[in-house]
């Protein structure tokens, strides 16, 4: 699952992803990416993996795609996970 985080704002959006991610919410987020982009020009992003992240194979080629087709819309990522595990 993608839950999109308090406080994001404008073209900063914050995601905690749970569980399996399918291709369908894949696309949901791809699209609201694509509007934020459409809108600012670009897009900042904090991703918290939470408990259990993963994504079906389909929605982890998608988002593949999409990460390589955007990187110039893209200012910055962080990426932030449990390191225990």
């Amino acid at each position: 699952m993608i839950r999109e985080l308090p406080g994001s704002e404008g073209k900063v959006i914050g995601v905690e992803i749970t569980g399996r991610v399918s291709r369908a919410e894949e696309e949901e987020w791809i699209r609201r990416l694509d509007e934020a982009m459409d809108r600012y020009g670009s897009v900042a992003a904090l991703v918290v993996m939470g408990e259990g992240a993963r994504w079906t194979p389909d929605a982890a080629l998608r988002d593949l795609q999409w990460l390589l087709g955007h990187q110039i819309e893209i200012d910055r990522v962080a990426i932030v996970s449990d390191s225990a595990r």
